[in-house]
């Protein structure tokens, strides 16, 4: 979390007042039409995909080493393609904490009662999907 802030608090700093203003610091949010509930749906999906990923290729002993971090990057990148238009596609809550804390502290929009989305989706996704591999893994 003081990472993504830090990370925020640079963008402001190289950008000026309308990264916060326009951008927004790049703070996720649901787009107009997604409820409440299908967003954290959206993330919790989003981030079962990924934590499978790592666990199948950075946490189990028999993955072929060397690929972990192509993989893993390669599903971020789509898993932001899949819910960037439904939910800003945040899949960690570091990420969306450090744009609305600094968003709220350099005068941009107050975004906080979407944070729960960012926090249970992403925790129930991860935490379903490590009960998941280790079920699959020991088959």
């Amino acid at each position: 979390c003081i990472g993504a802030a830090a990370g925020s608090l640079l963008l402001f700093l190289t950008l000026g007042a309308e990264a916060v203003t326009v951008g927004g610091l790049g703070a996720t949010a649901p787009f107009p039409g997604i409820g409440y509930g299908q967003a954290v749906l959206v993330e919790a999906i989003a981030t079962f995909v990924l934590m499978l990923v790592i666990m199948g290729v950075a946490v189990d002993p028999r993955a072929t080493p060397g690929f972990a971090g192509l993989m893993i990057g390669l599903t971020v990148a789509g898993m932001i393609t899949m819910a960037g238009n439904i939910t800003g596609s945040s899949i960690n809550p570091a990420r969306t904490f450090g744009p609305y804390l600094m968003d709220g502290l350099l005068g941009g929009a107050n975004l906080w009662a979407y944070y729960p989305i960012y926090v249970i989706g992403p925790i129930c996704g991860a935490v379903a999907a490590a009960f998941f591999y280790d079920r699959i893994a020991a088959a």
